[in-house]
């Protein structure tokens, strides 16, 4: 049985900046993205991302001028907007936040870890 201890398991799914931007497909404004980003709540960091990995596969059809400025997107909270029909939403939107050692964890789900692993290049 593989056991990962807690903090290291709270380590891996924390939600980072670079971890957004690497899912958003128009790099535009990137120090003010992670302004913006870094002020969030951790459970509304992770909420961005997983939300930006669900809206890639929509964006990802549009001519660059049609996709969103993550500096608008992360300041209108747009991680919360409906996901079209044909779309569907991942784990992440439930409510599940623990605390643990006084930080709210939001686990980041599989499938939105391996994107992002692929994106970096990584195993």
């Amino acid at each position: 049985m593989n056991v990962v201890p807690l903090q290291q398991e709270m380590e891996l799914g924390e939600p980072k900046f670079d971890d957004f931007w690497v899912l958003w497909l128009k790099k535009v404004q990137k120090k003010e993205s992670r302004y913006l980003f870094e002020r969030l709540r951790d459970e509304h960091k992770m909420a961005a991302i997983i939300a930006a990995a669900e809206w890639r596969a929509l964006w990802a059809g549009r001519e660059p001028d049609f996709q969103p400025n993550p500096v608008k997107w992360l300041s209108g909270e747009r991680w919360e907007d409906e996901l079209p029909n044909g779309y569907r939403r991942t784990q992440a939107h439930e409510p599940f936040k623990p605390q643990i050692d006084g930080k709210k964890y939001v686990p980041m789900p599989d499938q939105v870890r391996a994107l992002i692993a692929k994106l970096k290049g990584e195993k």
